[in-house]
C-alpha cells in the first residue's frame, strides 16, 4: 500500500516519481499496490484503482482509523511524505503492517510538527534520499536521531544509447526545474545574471528554461527586464521526447539549487553525457562530483556560476571529459534499476525478510 501526496496526475515532480517506483516494487510481488493520493479527488483516483481524499486530511485520517480496508492485508506501508505519516500508523496498527517513511529534503528539514513526530514514532524504517537530507532532518529534529534509518539514493530511468562522439557542441545552457514561489531556491535568476556575465564573451551563447510553476510569469518578466533577454528562451514543461532533444542540443546543465534533497535532473543530465553545474550548500554534490563531472559552486553568486559555466563553454574536451564522467557515475550508481535494488533492500529490511521479493524478470 502507499501513502501519497500525488500519483495520478502524471508523477511529474520528483515525490511522484519515487512514488512511481516504489510502485513497481511492490507490483513486482504479485500484487498491484492500493495507492491512497492526498491531494487528488477521489473521482479522479478510483478511476484508476486507487483513492483520493481531494486534500481533505481528516477524512484520510479517519478512512486510515476506521474505514473499510481491503483484504488481504498489505505486506507493507509506504508512506511517501512524512507530513502523511499519522495516517501511515494509524493503518499500521490495523494491519499489522509495518510502514516505512520517505524523506525527500526540504519538508524534513524543520522541526516536526507533533502530530508529524506521532506519526514517525513507530515508524519501521525512514528512507532518506540523500546523506544531505538525514542529516537536516536529524539537525532539526534530534529526537528522531535513535530511529531507524537508510539511505536510499535515487536513480532514473534506464541506460539509452551513449551521446554521440565528435558532434561540433553548441553555447546551449540548459535548466530544467520547477518554477513554484515555494522554490526559489533553484536558482533561476542567480543563473539568468550569470548569462549576463557571459554573452560579451560567448555572443552565442544561450539559455533554455524549461519547467513550469506559479512563479514563471515572474521568472519570465525578470528575463524579459534585461538587455540580453533575447539569449534566453522558456519552453515551459515538455514531454518527454523533446526534452531528450533538449538535453541532447545543450552544451552545459546548470541550476545552481540552494535547497535539493537529492536532485533528479542532474542524473538526467548526466545520462545525455552533459556537464553540470550545481549548488555545494545542498545534496547536489553526492549527485555531481565536483572537479570530475561537474562543479559545485555556492548557488548564491552568479560570477561564480558563470566562471564555471564559462569554463565548460570555452574548453570542448574538458566538457566532453566531465560529460563521459557523468554518464559513467550515472551507468554505475543512478539508473532505475540501481534504485529498485536499493529499494528492495530497505523494505527486506523494514519487514524482517532476507530479501525483498521481486519479478522473475528483474531477477534475470
Amino acid at each position: 500500500m502507499i501513502l501519497c501526496p500525488e500519483f495520478f496526475d502524471g508523477r511529474a515532480n520528483g515525490v511522484g516519481r519515487v512514488s512511481g517506483v516504489f510502485f513497481d516494487c511492490l507490483r513486482e510481488t504479485g500484487r498491484t499496490p492500493l495507492v491512497w493520493s492526498a491531494n487528488e479527488p477521489d473521482a479522479h483516483c478510483r478511476g484508476q484503482g486507487g483513492r483520493g481524499f481531494g486534500r481533505n486530511y481528516i477524512k484520510m485520517m479517519a478512512a486510515a482509523a476506521c474505514g473499510r480496508i481491503a483484504k488481504p492485508a498489505p505486506a507493507v506501508i509506504a508512506c511517501m511524505h512524512l507530513g502523511l505519516s499519522p495516517a501511515a500508523r494509524l493503518l499500521a496498527a490495523r494491519t499489522g503492517a509495518p510502514y516505512v517513511v520517505f524523506l525527500h529534503g526540504v519538508e524534513a528539514w524543520r522541526p516536526l510538527r507533533g502530530r508529524s513526530r506521532w506519526g514517525l514514532a513507530k515508524a519501521a524504517l525512514l528512507m532518506a534520499n540523500s546523506r544531505f537530507t538525514l542529516r537536516g532532518f536529524v539537525q532539526a529534529n534530534p529526537e528522531c536521531a535513535s530511529l531507524p534509518s537508510v539511505i536510499t539514493a535515487l536513480g532514473v530511468g534506464e541506460p539509452g544509447e551513449a551521446p554521440p562522439e565528435g558532434q561540433t557542441p553548441n553555447r546551449g545552457i540548459l535548466i530544467v526545474s520547477r518554477m513554484d514561489k515555494a522554490d526559489d531556491y533553484k536558482g533561476h535568476r542567480v543563473l539568468i545574471q550569470a548569462l549576463g556575465l557571459l554573452v560579451g564573451r560567448f555572443p552565442d551563447v544561450r539559455l533554455t528554461v524549461s519547467g513550469d510553476g506559479d512563479d514563471r510569469a515572474g521568472i519570465e518578466a525578470y528575463a524579459a527586464s534585461m538587455p540580453y533577454a533575447g539569449h534566453i528562451e522558456f519552453v515551459g514543461r515538455v514531454p518527454d521526447d523533446r526534452l531528450d532533444r533538449l538535453y541532447a542540443q545543450s552544451a552545459v546543465f546548470a541550476m545552481p539549487s540552494a535547497g535539493e534533497g537529492f536532485g533528479l535532473v542532474f542524473l538526467e543530465a548526466m545520462a545525455h553525457g552533459l556537464p553540470c553545474i550545481c549548488g555545494d550548500r545542498d545534496a547536489s554534490g553526492e549527485v555531481v562530483a565536483d572537479g570530475l563531472t561537474g562543479y559545485c559552486l555556492p548557488p548564491g553568486d552568479p560570477a561564480a556560476v558563470a566562471e564555471g559555466v564559462g569554463r565548460l563553454l570555452a574548453d570542448e574536451s574538458l566538457r566532453r571529459r566531465f560529460g563521459e564522467a557523468g554518464r559513467s557515475r550515472y551507468l554505475a550508481e543512478f539508473t532505475g534499476e540501481h534504485f529498485k535494488r536499493r529499494i528492495r533492500s530497505a523494505l527486506a529490511l523494514a519487514t524482517g525478510r532476507p530479501s525483498w521479493p521481486e519479478s522473475k524478470a528483474c531477477a534475470a
